[in-house]
């Protein structure tokens, strides 16, 4: 019984070829599609699981509530980490970072920019697993001025030496030498570094002089312990809230609270995002991918619904045979549900060797470490299996249930029907929920799309074409000054400015201000900028002056404020204008002489922060040189020239500025490229559901649409019968979607501060494009089996046997190859074949559209002598099916 069912399942998918190819294409799809998004969730919610004490480390993070605002970082105090080690002795060991930077490296004559350079301190191995190569970091890291690197770092910068002993200078402010080799972080770490230098060796020299090991300042240190066995984090959080009081001046101490944060809760909480070295990510955007991943799953069993339906009618007699010859309804059921499981496995199979192939490619555009072998733990297995189960009996137990329902008679006599008003209800039901899917789609990817062009196209206050940035590696006034007279010798600079950044810039100083005759302190941002930096930028006054002379002493600082911090301060523009104002870290103090009109530092998720602008070249970490648009290679190498004459013996890195702005919304751009590919699947399946509906449809109405053609009706006439019901479940469906989309997308535009407004005209375009693919995919059926394009059927089969099976199967090893890990041998079809597949479709459209008469057509192809008898089999078997047709097969060999 069961070889005949299998038999019988297998004559029944290869005599069903559309239906059949057309469900596995969609399985496939929905299935790959699931597999990529629970491999990318997998990963995401696995960041930093592989540190065996995770549930023991807790990150030290500070809230300094006051003023305004109430800010929350996990930067600290440099000298809290001896705090907490002397005042807590029963911790297992407190690790003391500074998180990764760029700095210039060099060995020997070898000098580069080495991007990620973190500093540690011996405990940070205690407390995370970082396995050593070679050496012992725990050990060496009691010595000063030593340092380990990755892997990675060993192969690239030294090749086969070994760099062990090696003496590294680091941004010319300390030597340390190299003492072992580590394995490269994960890339689902919030850990990113390639280089750690033990933090004894940090000096003022490497933060631009600046006094860093104060209780005042906070430069980006942070803390993480090791709690024992037994101590809660709630108790310890309790016994921490005496370091204030005891090391804070009584003013600081009565709005500074430190916090334990979890490390299993480091890459999803956004409030610490900017002291992060790795990104955050929201567990909404998981949720919101996983139910975008089911989602597009059950379109995919919606047309196997719809065309396993269809197909059922032609099954009849076969079923009205069985029942009379004594079998049962569950033995039917099934027989039609094992048809399900196999096609269902099949396209599993499918499925895994097309996220095989796009993996690498998601893995370089989301800059992810996602692999396959991630399917290989028994969890995924089992999760795998019972999807397919799952899947087969979602898409198959309705189709097997209603086939196995046909009464004996009734179908012996082919008059079997399932066009009752319950199973119309549900095909169409199932349509409309696909509409429904891919408008909510649709409409999405034009939100997102609007949203990014509004972003590239929103002024932000200032210039920011033509503008080269580059760091100073010495802010000394004599050397700047000689800079900027070498740079603006060239004709093509325009303007040059020196500062702790460009407008944008992460360099910002935040700090708490003063003012005179108001009562508490106003948090802001503070920009040391120079003379030049109002005409560089094209920033504008809204009251008040800039600065009258460069390089203005201690003792006459002025202060330029924007039209944020005057408002913080409940001032106008005018109002402000000589109020005095004290900065605190460095007891700086000045009035404010003028005002420039609100521009964006940050990216436009945020809103515009208060910040406060003076002249302090000690300060001074970045310049900007606005240039023109003509001869741009020569101006760039002649800004490199001066840049090296004034720092010999450093790397000249430079970027642009309109650059550096477009990298705030790479994860926007992300987003709008999974929207689009989301989209473009959730339509390519929903038209395939389409295909599916009305393949029932014209079978239910073959006799109408024969006696309609008799009687001269058109094929546009028929397609127009028939697109009217589907309009009606358009119009269903985008009556849905538009709330839907409204409520989803006006969420996801909440976490900006600058966003674009939900106009009818994004869910009308949304709709109107919806029913141009629906209208397209209709039309596109009837000429599909009205025979205009009979010779495109049997090309694109052959495509899929030839090319897509191929790549696919190859797809299929290699993804179980590395679930696995056993060896394969790749399938591969030649470009030779496939070239002649394209030149044999293109040669049979336009010899179809230009030289035949209508309702006739001529097949032309040219095969290898090997291959001629296969192919000319499989068009004899489309000719010979159509007794009005004239065939000649010559043979030119």
């Amino acid at each position: 019984m069961l070889k005949n069912y299998i038999k019988i399942t297998f004559r029944n998918l290869i005599r069903n070829r559309v239906s059949t190819t057309i469900n596995l294409l969609g399985l496939s799809l929905g299935i790959s599609v699931c597999l990529l998004l629970f491999l990318l969730i997998d990963y995401e919610l696995n960041f930093d699981e592989f540190h065996t004490k995770k549930d023991h480390i807790f990150r030290v993070t500070r809230e300094e509530a006051g003023g305004s605002l109430t800010k929350r970082t996990s930067s600290t105090p440099f000298p809290l980490h001896a705090a907490i080690v002397n005042d807590y002795p029963e911790l297992k060991a407190v690790a003391h970072i500074f998180p990764p930077e760029e700095h210039q490296l060099k060995v020997g004559d070898k000098i580069w920019l080495e991007p990620k350079v973190m500093f540690a301190d011996s405990s940070f191995f205690k407390v995370f697993d970082f396995p050593a190569i070679e050496g012992n970091p725990l050990q060496s890291f009691k010595n000063p001025n030593v340092a380990v690197i990755t892997e990675s770092m060993a192969r690239n910068r030294f090749g086969e030496e070994s760099p062990i002993g090696k003496t590294v200078n680091v941004s010319e402010a300390v030597d340390v030498e190299i003492v072992g080799i580590i394995q490269d972080p994960p890339k689902n770490s919030h850990f990113t570094f390639s280089m750690i230098v033990v933090i004894d060796s940090f000096s003022e020299d490497l933060v631009g002089g600046f006094t860093y090991d104060s209780w005042n300042v906070t430069l980006g240190f942070t803390n993480y312990i090791l709690l024992p066995d037994g101590v809660s984090e709630t108790d310890f959080e309790k016994r921490m809230a005496v370091l204030p009081e005891k090391y804070l001046s009584e003013e600081n101490a009565a709005k500074t609270r430190y916090e334990l944060q979890p490390l299993n809760e480091i890459h999803f909480d956004k409030t610490y995002a900017q002291s992060n070295s790795g990104y955050t990510i929201d567990t909404t955007y998981l949720l919101v991918l996983g139910l975008v991943g089911v989602f597009i799953l059950l379109l995919a069993c919606i047309n196997f619904i719809n065309l396993s339906t269809a197909v059922a009618i032609k099954k009849a007699k076969e079923v009205g045979v069985r029942k009379v010859m004594g079998a049962s309804r569950m033995q039917l059921v099934s027989q039609y549900m094992g048809e399900a499981f196999v096609l269902t496995f099949l396209s599993a199979l499918i499925a895994l060797g097309i996220a095989e192939r796009v993996l690498p490619s998601l893995n370089n555009f989301l800059d992810t470490g996602m692999s396959m072998f991630a399917l290989g733990n028994p969890i995924a297995v089992w999760i795998f299996v019972g999807g397919i189960i799952l899947v087969s009996i979602l898409s198959g137990l309705y189709p097997a249930w209603a086939l196995s329902g046909y009464k004996p008679v009734a179908a012996m006599k082919a008059k079997a029907n399932s066009h009752t008003s319950s199973s119309v209800f549900l095909r169409k039901g199932l349509v409309t929920f696909q509409f429904v899917i891919s408008q909510v789609l649709i409409i999405g990817t034009i939100v997102v799309a609007s949203q990014m062009n509004y972003f590239r196209n929103k002024p932000l206050g200032f210039d920011r074409d033509q503008i080269v940035t580059f760091s100073l590696n010495d802010n000394d006034p004599a050397l700047l000054h000689t800079l900027k007279t070498e740079l603006l010798s060239n004709s093509n600079v325009q303007n040059v400015s020196f500062g702790v950044g460009v407008p944008t810039s992460d360099n910002d100083i935040n700090s708490e201000i003063k003012v005179t005759g108001l009562e508490g302190d106003f948090e802001v941002a503070f920009k040391t900028v120079d003379f030049d930096y109002l005409k560089t930028f094209d920033l504008q006054l809204a009251s008040g002056r800039w600065y009258l002379k460069e390089n203005q002493s201690a003792e006459e600082i002025e202060f330029i404020i924007n039209e944020t911090a005057a408002r913080e301060l409940g001032f106008s523009s005018e109002e402000v204008l000589g109020k005095e104002i004290f900065f605190g870290m460095n007891d700086i103090k000045g009035n404010v002489v003028g005002v420039v009109k609100d521009f964006h530092v940050n990216s436009l998720r945020e809103a515009i922060k208060p910040i406060v602008m003076f002249q302090y070249p000690k300060l001074y970490f970045e310049g900007g040189v606005k240039i023109s648009n003509s001869n741009v290679p020569e101006t760039i190498e002649h800004i490199k020239s001066a840049w090296e004459q004034a720092y010999p013996g450093y790397l000249f890195t430079y970027e642009f500025l309109d650059d550096a702005i477009a990298k705030n919304y790479s994860r926007e751009e992300q987003l709008f490229s999974i929207f689009k590919i989301f989209a473009g699947i959730s339509i390519a399946i929903g038209c395939l559901g389409l295909f599916g509906l009305i393949s029932f449809m014209v079978v239910q109405k073959t006799k109408e649409v024969g006696v309609r053609k008799v009687l001269g009706a058109s094929v546009s006439g028929i397609v127009l019968l028939f697109s009217r019901d589907f309009m009606k479940l358009l119009l269903i469906a985008f009556l849905i979607a538009a709330p839907l989309s409204w409520y989803a997308m006006g969420q996801w535009l909440s976490g900006f501060a600058y966003k674009i407004d939900l106009s009818p005209y994004y869910f009308l375009l949304g709709g109107f494009i919806n029913l141009i693919i629906a209208g397209c995919a209709i039309i596109l059926f009837f000429l599909f089996f009205f025979e205009f394009f009979i010779g495109f059927r049997f090309f694109f089969l052959d495509f899929f046997q030839i090319f897509f099976i191929a790549h696919i199967a190859d797809g299929v090893i290699s993804g179980l190859r590395n679930i696995f890990k056993f060896r394969h041998y790749g399938i591969y079809c030649s470009r030779k074949c496939f070239c002649r597949f394209l030149l044999s479709f293109f040669l049979n459209i336009f010899i179809h559209f230009h030289f035949c008469n209508r309702g006739d057509f001529v097949i032309i192809f040219k095969v290898d002598h090997a291959n001629s008898l296969s192919i000319s089999t499989h068009y004899s078997h489309f000719i010979h099916s159509h007794s009005d047709c004239n065939t000649r097969f010559v043979d030119n060999h």
